[in-house]
């Protein structure tokens, strides 16, 4: 019932977010207790806390995660702490990805940064010597693209639908539940951010991997945790 709001009563969701609360509550627990551990270090030590998604309950008629790419399931957290390395209790509003992090951390360790790398280096953001403006960050999922865009304007985000490639653009700074679709109203923006998102080549390994039948009980509880793609 992923797909179908009107098939999970109040009391079901209600519960879901509960349960998907108690999940958080409890990582909390086990943060705390790392970095409990990593305090009794005596070299420089940083610990990064990061996710591979969010959780959407229904905030654009999907309940879950994996094969959309709604805020509710692609914005993360990215906390980096480090006594004497990064300064603690501020904010930094730069557009960040998962590929920033190997950079980042490499230059935080006096590595060196590979110069071919897609990720960017943020330690002079999180030093405080400024934001990265005008950034702009890609993803993908099986099915979607998305491009979100910092600009003079306010945050802006394009998706799309490799089936159906119509363009949905959103102002996510007074819009981040994504209910206000502008690419009716600003069709040309639209196409060509489309058009820039189109020729975005996401590369992908390919290995020799052994192949199995899977059971039907198998994909059960794949799509149970939101690891098979729900229908269109």
């Amino acid at each position: 019932n992923r797909l179908s709001k009107d098939r999970v009563t109040p009391k079901q969701l209600a519960d879901l977010k509960a349960m998907y609360a108690g999940g958080v509550s409890h990582v909390d627990t086990r943060i705390a207790a790392l970095r409990a551990a990593v305090e009794t270090l005596e070299r420089p030590t940083i610990l990064v806390v990061t996710a591979d998604h969010g959780e959407a309950f229904f905030e654009k008629n999907y309940l879950g995660h994996g094969t959309f790419v709604h805020e509710s399931i692609m914005r993360v957290p990215l906390i980096f702490w480090g006594p004497g390395l990064v300064p603690s209790g501020q904010y930094r509003s730069t557009l960040s990805q998962s590929i920033d992090l190997y950079p980042t951390l490499s230059a935080l360790m006096g590595l060196p940064v590979p110069a071919d790398l897609g990720g960017a280096d943020l330690t002079p953001v999180l030093r405080g010597d400024g934001e990265l403006l005008q950034r702009t960050v890609v993803s993908q999922t099986t099915k979607r693209q998305m491009m979100v865009r910092d600009t003079p304007d306010g945050l802006f985000k394009v998706t799309m639908s490799k089936k159906n490639r119509t363009p949905r653009m959103y102002d996510l700074t007074v819009d981040p539940l994504e209910q206000n679709n502008l690419a009716k109203h600003d069709p040309d923006k639209a196409r060509e951010w489309a058009a820039e998102l189109r020729d975005i080549r996401f590369s992908r390994q390919v290995q020799q991997a052994e192949t199995w039948e899977m059971t039907d009980e198998e994909r059960e509880a794949l799509e149970a945790i939101g690891y098979m793609d729900a229908d269109d």
